[in-house]
């Protein structure tokens, strides 16, 4: 029981790139084509974006799709990604675009959990 807590709010740290030529929905969803430079990509990551020295929270990923089928996770190359905006609602060109880098947002709370 304790396991299934910890890993409901475990996030892994991964690195995104995005593909400039797979941008499928620009905003709320957003729905992107992303490689994965480094890390584990799961269903539920918060992702952000570094812009200007601040970090700034696109979303929760709902659902990662590879090779035209839904997948729960991901560990390295390509898939597409569809954010659910969580706050704020950012937009694809306006807010950010395929130079930025979406990182998982890993907090002190995520890291005791996968401490355990």
């Amino acid at each position: 029981m304790k396991k299934l807590e910890a890993k409901k709010k475990a996030v892994f740290p991964c690195i995104l790139k995005i593909d400039p030529n797979s941008i499928f929905r620009k905003s709320d969803p957003i729905i992107l084509g992303v490689s994965i430079l480094k890390g584990i990509l799961y269903e539920g990551t918060p992702l952000v974006i570094q812009k200007n020295n601040e970090f700034l929270l696109l979303g929760i990923i709902e659902s990662i799709e590879r090779n035209k089928k839904s997948v729960n996770k991901v560990r390295e190359g390509d898939c597409a990604i569809k954010i659910i905006p969580k706050g704020t609602v950012y937009t694809y060109d306006r807010h950010f675009n395929h130079e930025n880098q979406l990182i998982s947002k890993v907090d002190r709370e995520s890291i005791d959990a996968l401490k355990e």
